[in-house]
Protein backbone atom coordinates (compact mmCIF):
# COMPACT_ATOMS: atom_id res chain seq x y z
CA UNK A 1 0.00 0.00 0.00
CA UNK A 2 2.75 2.29 1.12
CA UNK A 3 5.04 1.78 -2.04
CA UNK A 4 1.78 2.47 -4.56
CA UNK A 5 0.69 5.43 -2.63
CA UNK A 6 4.57 7.22 -2.76
CA UNK A 7 4.09 6.53 -6.61
CA UNK A 8 0.77 8.19 -7.24
CA UNK A 9 0.43 10.28 -3.85
CA UNK A 10 -2.20 12.38 -5.89
CA UNK A 11 -4.30 9.74 -7.40
CA UNK A 12 -7.80 9.88 -5.57
CA UNK A 13 -9.07 6.30 -7.24
CA UNK A 14 -5.81 4.41 -5.27
CA UNK A 15 -6.18 6.11 -2.17
CA UNK A 16 -10.19 5.39 -2.49
CA UNK A 17 -9.05 1.21 -3.82
CA UNK A 18 -6.01 1.10 -0.82
CA UNK A 19 -8.45 2.17 1.75
CA UNK A 20 -11.17 0.02 0.84
CA UNK A 21 -8.75 -2.90 0.37
CA UNK A 22 -7.38 -2.02 3.96
CA UNK A 23 -11.06 -2.07 4.79
CA UNK A 24 -11.61 -5.37 3.86
CA UNK A 25 -8.78 -6.74 5.25
CA UNK A 26 -9.86 -5.23 8.59
CA UNK A 27 -6.52 -3.51 9.13
CA UNK A 28 -5.17 -0.06 9.81
CA UNK A 29 -8.57 1.10 10.19
CA UNK A 30 -8.33 4.95 11.42
CA UNK A 31 -5.58 5.31 7.94
CA UNK A 32 -8.32 3.74 5.65
CA UNK A 33 -10.73 6.39 7.30
CA UNK A 34 -8.36 9.25 6.79
CA UNK A 35 -7.59 8.26 3.08
CA UNK A 36 -11.26 7.77 2.26
CA UNK A 37 -12.10 11.31 3.70
CA UNK A 38 -9.28 12.49 1.58
CA UNK A 39 -10.94 10.85 -1.54
CA UNK A 40 -14.05 12.38 -0.91
CA UNK A 41 -12.33 16.14 -0.49
CA UNK A 42 -11.16 15.35 -4.18
CA UNK A 43 -14.58 13.88 -5.58
CA UNK A 44 -17.56 14.69 -2.20
CA UNK A 45 -20.61 13.25 -4.72
CA UNK A 46 -18.28 9.56 -5.64
CA UNK A 47 -20.94 6.58 -4.75
CA UNK A 48 -17.66 4.89 -4.76
CA UNK A 49 -16.05 7.17 -2.82
CA UNK A 50 -18.80 7.47 -0.21
CA UNK A 51 -19.20 3.53 0.05
CA UNK A 52 -16.11 3.52 1.25
CA UNK A 53 -15.86 5.91 3.76
CA UNK A 54 -18.97 3.98 4.92
CA UNK A 55 -17.48 0.35 4.53
CA UNK A 56 -14.71 1.34 6.96
CA UNK A 57 -16.95 3.48 9.43
CA UNK A 58 -18.71 0.04 9.29
CA UNK A 59 -15.59 -2.26 9.90
CA UNK A 60 -15.24 0.42 13.19
CA UNK A 61 -18.00 -1.00 14.30
CA UNK A 62 -19.94 3.22 13.69
CA UNK A 63 -23.25 1.55 12.17
CA UNK A 64 -25.08 4.63 12.08
CA UNK A 65 -22.88 6.62 10.54
CA UNK A 66 -21.41 3.98 7.75
CA UNK A 67 -24.79 3.54 6.86
CA UNK A 68 -25.34 7.25 6.24
CA UNK A 69 -22.63 7.57 4.01
CA UNK A 70 -23.50 3.79 2.54
CA UNK A 71 -26.83 5.56 1.84
CA UNK A 72 -25.46 8.39 -0.01
CA UNK A 73 -23.79 6.75 -2.21
CA UNK A 74 -26.34 4.90 -2.79
CA UNK A 75 -28.76 7.98 -3.38
CA UNK A 76 -25.55 9.35 -5.19
CA UNK A 77 -26.21 7.24 -8.23
CA UNK A 78 -24.85 3.74 -6.90
CA UNK A 79 -28.37 1.81 -6.49
CA UNK A 80 -28.18 -1.22 -8.28
CA UNK A 81 -23.94 -1.26 -7.62
CA UNK A 82 -24.15 -4.99 -5.65
CA UNK A 83 -21.56 -4.53 -3.22
CA UNK A 84 -22.52 -1.14 -2.28
CA UNK A 85 -26.12 -2.76 -1.99
CA UNK A 86 -24.44 -5.66 0.00
CA UNK A 87 -22.16 -3.06 1.87
CA UNK A 88 -25.67 -1.78 3.52
CA UNK A 89 -26.64 -4.74 4.26
CA UNK A 90 -23.87 -6.32 6.11
CA UNK A 91 -23.12 -3.30 8.20
CA UNK A 92 -24.60 -4.17 11.14
CA UNK A 93 -22.23 -7.13 11.44
CA UNK A 94 -19.43 -6.11 9.77
CA UNK A 95 -17.17 -4.41 12.87
CA UNK A 96 -13.77 -5.80 13.44
CA UNK A 97 -13.00 -6.98 16.90
CA UNK A 98 -11.26 -4.99 18.75
CA UNK A 99 -13.26 -2.16 17.78
CA UNK A 100 -16.17 -0.80 20.14
CA UNK A 101 -19.24 -0.91 18.88
CA UNK A 102 -20.91 3.01 19.26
Amino acid sequence: FDRALEMEPGDAGLKNAVAYSMAEAGVELGRAEALSRATLEEDPQSPDFLDTLGWVLCRQGRIEEGLDQIEAALDGGGEGIPEIEEHLEGCVDAAVEGYPLR
